[in-house]
């Protein structure tokens, strides 16, 4: 997930974020390029902006109480079961929560309706395979947010990340060589604070060298947690890596969002639910291509962003005296667009001055910027109440796992009538037959 914002966010060097963007930045393959050398290692990961702004109405709807039916939610003991330790029949509504939001949506605030588990991000893994509870307040919050959690019937996922300091590798290093060390911990964890399973965030994960490492791990991470459910993230060009590792996990959470950038000559959405013929990366695009690694539907979770970006500063390959102003549009080589990664509160302000613009194709929303000449000129792609509710859809129409939201504090409007508009639209979506 590492975006610019998060790393600095946890200390991280100049020289480490600038290595780790120039592995990704300009190189995401196009989508016939196929897996390889995992792309997106740091960019594509979960809008590391983080904020809140406005707008929505009250409260209301959603399954506040999991546990039957189409939602797996709740209780306070285990996880859902199966023979792999969570049940594959079920769609689950997974959101990501930091204790770093700007501003920050305290435990307390969470709207849980829109949630069957809350992952609480993150412990982060050391290369010695010990972790690390004080950067991302997990010593500090995880009574709090696991018997919050629980008093509303979900579940509570621990986390964990690779700790950038110093490194990018500290994960594979762990895994590789301090393997039994670092489960002990993580089930120690586990086990004092009651969590009810475990989401792994490996990245960036170097596709070529980490695989023994990874499914090692992965399988006896899966003994230990017994019942407990075990998730893992994955970005959009990696099936081909994480089909041998699906069976030991409970869902394989495609990380759909992140997708603009320059790899392509022209710009696109941040998570467009459809693409133009497989020519860009979209949601349908990133499950037919892990379905076709073997791995069932039922096991693949997709991304919901609570985030979106603001592209800007490029200029029109056809006429350079205009700028970038929306989606597919060629931008002149010498002359990129810029994108810059916001929380949807704080894309909200210029969404709620601007008349958006729909995309019948991609199933998104987007608003143009244009005003004369090509300085100011940009484009916001980001998703609303209707694109929620169009890929929640789209998971219960292909017979999906659910979907993850990243990230959960990212729509929230302290003190508005409806301090979270984008959870609401879950908890609707999820409430359609």
């Amino acid at each position: 997930m590492g975006h610019v914002a998060k790393l600095v966010s946890i200390g991280i060097s100049a020289s480490v974020i600038g290595a780790c963007l120039s592995q990704s930045d300009d190189t995401h393959p196009h989508p016939d390029a196929g897996s390889g050398s995992s792309a997106l290692p740091c960019r594509k990961k979960k809008g590391h902006c983080a904020g809140a702004g406005n707008g929505g109405n009250a409260n209301t709807g959603g399954t506040s109480s999991g546990g039957t039916g189409l939602y797996s939610g709740g209780g306070s003991s285990g996880g859902t079961t199966s023979s792999g330790g969570g049940s594959s029949s079920q769609v689950l509504s997974i959101g990501f929560w930091t204790p770093w939001g700007d501003p920050q949506c305290p435990i307390s605030k969470i709207e849980w309706s829109a949630l069957t588990h809350a992952v609480h991000y993150a412990a982060l893994v050391n290369a010695d395979g010990s972790l690390d509870l004080e950067i991302e307040r997990i010593a500090a919050d995880a009574d709090e947010f696991v018997g919050t959690a629980h008093a509303h019937g979900k579940k509570a996922l621990l986390g964990l990340f690779p700790n950038f300091e110093g490194k990018a590798t500290n994960f594979h290093e762990a895994a590789t060589n301090h393997r039994s060390t670092l489960i002990a911990n993580t089930m120690s964890l586990v086990e004092q604070h009651g969590y009810d399973g475990v989401d792994v965030d490996w990245e960036p994960i170097d596709t070529s060298a980490s695989g023994a490492a990874a499914q090692a791990f992965f399988a006896e991470l899966r003994a230990a947690l017994g019942s407990r459910l075990l998730t893992t993230d994955v970005v959009v060009t990696d099936s081909a890596f994480w089909a041998p590792i699906a069976p030991n996990v409970d869902r394989v959470n495609i990380m759909t969002y992140d997708l603009v950038g320059n790899w392509n000559p022209y710009t696109w959405f941040n998570s467009a639910l459809y693409d133009d013929d497989d020519a860009e990366w979209s949601i349908d695009l990133a499950v037919a291509r892990y379905a076709a690694q073997g791995i069932p539907k039922s096991k693949i979770s997709v991304g919901i962003p609570f985030f979106g970006y603001r592209t800007w500063g490029g200029r029109l390959a056809s006429d350079l005296d205009q700028g970038i102003t929306g989606p597919r549009q060629i931008w002149d080589s010498s002359y990129p667009p810029n994108h810059d990664q916001r929380a949807y509160n704080k894309l909200f302000p210029e969404i709620a001055s601007s008349t958006p613009s729909w995309d019948g194709a991609a199933r998104v929303p987007f608003v143009s910027i244009d005003p004369s000449g090509y300085g100011d000129d940009a484009f916001l792609t980001y998703d609303d109440a209707a694109s929620i509710k169009a890929k929640i859809q789209y998971v219960k129409d292909q017979g999906l796992g659910g979907w993850i939201i990243w990230a959960i504090d990212q729509d929230y409007f302290p003190n508005a009538a409806n301090e979270h508009p984008l959870s609401q639209a879950v908890a609707e979506g999820m409430a359609l037959p």
